[in-house]
């Protein structure tokens, strides 16, 4: 076993803390007031797991990717600090194992929601030595661009190479600072509950954790490998989005994204982000300009708007949207830093009125 690796378990070993119903911090007696009561702190509970995503994303130099997230994060502070500090569920439709984007568009969030078609898999071990080069690959695709190429992304976590999902999500939480708590795998049920299953019938990973960023404040990474297709998407899932995301108050992200939002096949998708998000933020492969209600969302553009790339269809290149970017040049804001499929990228922050 690797030295480096080998000296991150015994530290992490000597980390695990001994927490029972609520891994947040131990109940407290009442103290006078000449007591100093001390800060909670947080119970990690698989400090093996969390070392094994570091050692692995370890492997791979991610310096361009965050001197990218660096010209990212300014946007956000800048211009959407009320995002970063109101949101508490981040509903990133077709996200993948992308984890790093939400986590700093929401780093406080209660919950963050990666909906993908590649398999769940199973979270990095110290056995899988082997697979250093697979991963590494795996993690350079995603540093490179900022997003997965669809035909890459199913060739690097299938079965034969990466295993899934889980090894990215969990490899890129550690990149994040984050120190995992526990990973389980679940379903829905008819009615939107949120139930355990066998690793091979898991339609959802759940990913516990606590950040750097926050933490005492203990976080869930949910992950669910489906077809949202309008034909295609399970009750289930539905039901759980009609019934949970009113409880909170709702950002939802999109980049990347193939532009299937614009043929109308995945309207209960399209429904969820707009009926229930205070704000939306995606690129104009998300949610088409046209679907926003000007009544109802006040915009702000950034960037500048191209045609898609050839390998998409004709329907995809928005007019309305084209004739936005050239009416309003002047108010548009500026995006230096590549955030979707074309070199020269465009955002789109929606707010509610």
């Amino acid at each position: 076993m690797n030295k480096q690796f080998l000296s991150l378990l015994v530290a992490s070993a000597l980390m695990v803390c001994s927490c029972q119903n609520n891994p947040q911090q131990k109940e407290t007696a009442s103290a006078p007031q000449d007591t100093v009561v001390a800060e909670p702190q947080p119970c990690v509970a698989d400090t093996v797991l969390t070392a094994a995503a570091q050692y692995y994303s370890g492997i791979v130099d991610a310096t361009m990717a965050y001197k990218r997230m660096a010209k990212v994060d300014s946007i956000l502070v800048r211009d959407m600090s009320d995002m970063q500090k109101e949101t508490t569920y981040l509903f990133y439709p077709f996200g993948g194992p992308d984890f790093i984007f939400p986590h700093h568009i929401a780093p406080d969030a209660d919950v963050y929601f990666l909906m993908g078609l590649e398999p769940i898999g199973n979270a990095p071990a110290d056995k899988d030595a082997s697979k250093k080069s697979i991963y590494a690959q795996a993690l350079s695709t995603y540093f490179n661009s900022s997003f997965y190429v669809t035909t890459s992304m199913q060739a690097d976590l299938s079965k034969e190479k990466v295993g899934g999902t889980l090894p990215i999500i969990t490899m890129l939480m550690a990149k994040e600072d984050c120190q995992i708590i526990s990973v389980k795998k679940m379903n829905f049920d008819e009615q939107g509950n949120m139930v355990d299953a066998t690793d091979k019938d898991a339609h959802i990973a759940e990913i516990k954790f606590f950040s750097a960023k926050t933490p005492t404040h203990e976080q869930t990474v949910y992950y669910y490998r489906g077809n949202t297709k309008d034909n295609a998407i399970e009750p289930g899932l539905t039901a759980y989005l009609s019934k949970t995301l009113p409880k909170y108050k709702v950002s939802t992200f999109l980049k990347a994204a193939s532009y299937l939002i614009h043929d109308g096949n995945f309207s209960k998708i399209c429904s969820a982000a707009l009926d229930h998000s205070w704000a939306i933020l995606g690129d104009d492969s998300g949610i088409p300009y046209r679907f926003f209600d000007q009544k109802v969302w006040d915009i702000t553009l950034y960037g500048s708007y191209c045609r898609p790339l050839k390998c998409f269809s004709d329907y995809t290149f928005q007019r309305d949207l084209d004739a936005v970017y050239k009416e309003k040049k002047s108010e548009i804001k500026p995006l230096d830093v590549r955030i979707g499929y074309n070199h020269q990228s465009n955002w789109m922050c929606a707010r509610k009125k």
